[in-house]
C-alpha cells in the first residue's frame, strides 16, 4: 500500500508541474499565449502571464 501512495503523490505534482511547462514552452509567442491561456484556463495568474 505504502508504494501505491507514493506513486499517487508523484503523478499529482508531476501533473501540476507539466502542465505550467507546458503552458509556457509551447505558448511562447505572445500571439499563442493569449489562445492557449483560453483554452487551458480562464484563471487572474494567466492574464498575469500575459502582461508581464
Amino acid at each position: 500500500m505504502k508504494t501505491k501512495q507514493k506513486s499517487m503523490d508523484n503523478n499529482r505534482s508531476g501533473r501540476g508541474r507539466d502542465t505550467r511547462h507546458s503552458l509556457r514552452s509551447t505558448c511562447a509567442p505572445p500571439e499563442y499565449y493569449r489562445v492557449c491561456i483560453r483554452n487551458s484556463s480562464q484563471q487572474v495568474s494567466g492574464s498575469d502571464l500575459i502582461t508581464k
